[in-house]
């Protein structure tokens, strides 16, 4: 962290006549986000809710972290913007100060899940200046962070292709529900079949038992005739 707050301290040193003041209560420079994706490209805005004290601001120096790539000043309205040496800088060209809104940097965060990021910053006024530089979150002054979100995009397509298995078994359960129906089917056919088999060889029985009946007359009347011939 040494090495990253080397540049604005550096600033601080210089301004030995400004009057650093005393931040209001509450009130500090904020990012618009807390989390970005881990080797992402963002855009964070960090929000000054105020000037040094009654004194609008002219000025916004923001320290970029060493290890993010591809860092540029938003453009906005009234201000010029430039990076240089790893510092974006925002300055007003009006007259006076101006005390609205947002200043958004993009850069590319590394793929380092969980680090946190530091951006500090010097605001500087008409009169006086507040140096937001604390790695102390709760400290008096404390620099912006962000913080760079575990898993990003990977955790989205992995809960994605986790659902396929899902999407599959439930098609292969209504597969095998719509077989049961089928299998029924199939075995009411064959008992169908069977009974109608059944029902076409009755005629063909019947008409077995009368021959053999009848042969059996025939063989009777013969033995008849036979005795009595003798």
């Amino acid at each position: 962290m040494r090495r990253t707050l080397r540049p604005l301290l550096a600033l601080v040193a210089a301004a030995g006549a400004t009057v650093l003041l005393a931040p209001a209560a509450g009130a500090h420079v904020e990012p618009d986000v807390e989390t970005v994706p881990a080797g992402g490209e963002a855009t964070v805005s960090f929000v000054a809710e105020h000037g040094c004290d009654e004194s609008p601001t002219v000025k916004v120096e923001i320290q970029l972290p060493d290890d993010v790539a591809d860092a540029a000043a938003v453009e906005k309205a009234g201000w010029q913007t430039d990076v240089a040496d790893g510092v974006a800088v925002f300055e007003w060209e009006g007259v006076g100060g101006d005390d609205s809104g947002a200043f958004g940097v993009d850069f590319t965060a590394p793929n380092t899940p969980g680090e946190t990021l530091l951006f500090p910053t010097i605001q500087t006024c008409t009169e006086g200046s507040i140096d937001w530089i604390q790695e102390d979150a709760d400290g008096e002054r404390p620099a912006p962070r962000v913080q760079i979100a575990e898993g990003g995009a990977t955790t989205t397509t992995t809960a994605a292709e986790g659902d396929a298995p899902v999407d599959e078994t439930t098609t292969t359960e209504a597969a095998t529900d719509d077989s049961t129906p089928t299998t029924a089917a199939a075995d009411e056919a064959t008992a169908t079949d069977d009974a109608d088999d059944g029902g076409g060889a009755r005629p063909f029985v019947l008409a077995g038992v009368v021959v053999v009946i009848g042969a059996i007359g025939v063989f009777a009347a013969a033995k008849l005739r036979q005795r009595q011939e003798s």
